[in-house]
């Protein structure tokens, strides 16, 4: 495939997972300021998008990103390897997320680590602008 139509679909798609992510980091912070009131009508939707629209979206995310890796051979660079691990930051916190959020709608209590997740809109916003100035900037060397 080539490598322009590669970029624009990784592009959208880091756009939806990244989105994603605010939506469910709203909903938790949301649902944290309710204090253990019965979780609303939302958070299922926002579940139902998570589970259709923003999963998928990451999952691109990395099949898309592989497959422009191996054309193109980044790997070896440490502007990228520096990239791949703030990726790997964002997973997990997305992963942690989703947990959360199916925590909340179950009913259950929100721990303690939980509810520092409710204000990972910023971390996911500063690692996302790491991303793009290593991806577009490829300090250390090319």
């Amino acid at each position: 495939m080539e490598y322009y139509l590669l970029l624009g679909l990784h592009v959208g798609a880091v756009a939806i997972w990244i989105g994603g992510m605010l939506l469910s980091s709203l909903a938790i912070y949301i649902d944290t300021v309710r204090k253990n009131k019965a979780p609303s009508d939302r958070l299922g939707l926002v579940l139902r998008w998570n589970r259709w629209i923003t999963t998928p979206a990451m999952i691109l995310v990395w099949i898309l990103g592989i497959a422009m890796t191996m054309q193109i051979g980044w790997y070896m660079f440490i502007w990228f390897k520096l990239k791949i691990t703030c990726v790997l930051i964002l997973s997990a916190l997305f992963g942690k997320q989703s947990s959360t959020l199916r925590r909340i709608a179950n009913g259950k209590t929100v721990t303690a680590f939980s509810k520092t997740i409710s204000s990972s809109a910023p971390i996911a916003l500063v690692l996302t602008i790491v991303i793009v100035v290593l991806v577009v900037a490829k300090p250390f060397g090319v």
